[in-house]
């Protein structure tokens, strides 16, 4: 069997009361019921992960400790900030926000088509911060955590140039993973 490496967002998350600060987002226990039973699909079918990449913000660490918790497994965890928005807002923030709440979970496809131009910064930095992951460990399955469309992103930026024209396609009008 050769290497695999999954795209998935964070389980449930939800504000703590007060909290409007969206790093802040908890697993909500819904979220850690998903973790938990992600963990146990893959523990049953016997497949493992050496590496799990995450965005260092805490649903995304939650989400990883939980699966990693029902695996038994030891795991490699590489933390890459450049998954989330930058915490100093960029020239691009605010319409990303705009982008995030006008198309929520769609195909890939309508982001692309619909905001190249600020979402390809993000993409890239991430991209910068991955490939390099990717080469130094070439062998172990890799779990990849992270938001929604910038998992979409970081995917589309970091691994478009390798991809057959089949698989562009399909990672562009599947739905959001």
């Amino acid at each position: 069997m050769g290497r695999f490496i999954d795209f998935i967002r964070h389980a449930n998350a939800v504000l703590p009361e007060g909290i409007t600060d969206d790093r802040k987002r908890v697993l909500s226990p819904i979220g850690t019921r998903q973790a938990r039973a992600f963990g146990e699909a893959w523990r049953i079918a016997r497949e493992h992960y050496r590496h799990f990449i995450l965005s260092g913000i805490d649903r995304t660490v939650d989400t990883a400790q939980h699966i990693m918790n029902v695996l038994g497994l030891g795991c490699q965890l590489h933390i890459v900030p450049a998954m989330f928005d930058p915490e100093k807002l960029d020239q691009d923030t605010a319409a990303r926000q705009l982008l995030y709440k006008k198309l929520g979970s769609a195909p890939l496809a309508h982001y692309h088509d619909l905001a190249i131009g600020v979402m390809i910064s993000l993409g890239l930095a991430a991209a910068d911060k991955l490939q390099p992951i990717f080469r130094q460990h070439p062998n172990g399955n890799i779990l990849v955590v992270g938001h929604g469309v910038y998992t979409n992103e970081v995917i589309l930026d970091t691994f478009m140039r390798n991809l057959t024209s089949d698989m562009k396609d399909r990672l562009l009008n599947d739905p959001a993973l």
